[in-house]
């Protein structure tokens, strides 16, 4: 395997506690290989490829209701769309989640139903690039979690707004 070497102009060390890992935060110019493992705390400045510089915003995931409309995660913004650069859930009991752009109801699916079993989890690492979020709300429409029953899920979600 090839290593690539970059000076840093800054960044934060961390040693995570429970794994031992070097945890390593760094301003980095220019494009990032594929395969590395990319950061995106929240408030993180990201560069997307076509948008410029971007803030990466993160948003819980506590939702338990079967209603039509979904449970709305993140709140519609004005004029923004919600790019989603990656998430972790995990549910309770066995359900299928559905991400929807806008009301469950009455907005657009982003996913196909993704079903979790009881105490099963999902997860969908950032990718290198933010440009190739999984899913992406049309401009003004919240980003809803449809459950098939009423069952806990929880996790959370790293976004941008564009």
């Amino acid at each position: 395997m090839a290593i690539t070497r970059k000076w840093l102009q800054s960044a934060s060390l961390a040693i995570d506690d429970e794994t031992g890992e070097l945890l390593v935060k760094a301003n980095v110019t220019g494009p990032i290989p594929d395969g590395t493992k990319v950061d995106l705390a929240d408030g993180a400045k990201v560069n997307v490829t076509g948008i410029g510089s971007v803030t990466v915003k993160r948003a819980k995931i506590n939702c338990a209701s079967s209603a039509a409309a979904g449970n709305t995660v993140v709140a519609a913004v004005t004029g923004k769309k919600l790019c989603v650069l990656g998430l972790t859930m995990i549910a309770a009991a066995a359900v299928t989640c559905t991400w929807y752009s806008g009301p469950a109801n009455s907005g657009t699916a982003l996913s196909g139903g993704i079903p979790l079993g009881a105490n099963g989890g999902y997860v969908n690492d950032p990718p290198a690039d933010p440009a190739d979020h999984p899913l992406e709300t049309a401009a003004g429409a919240a980003l809803t979690l449809l459950l098939s029953a009423a069952v806990q899920v929880s996790g959370y979600l790293t976004y941008y707004e564009a």
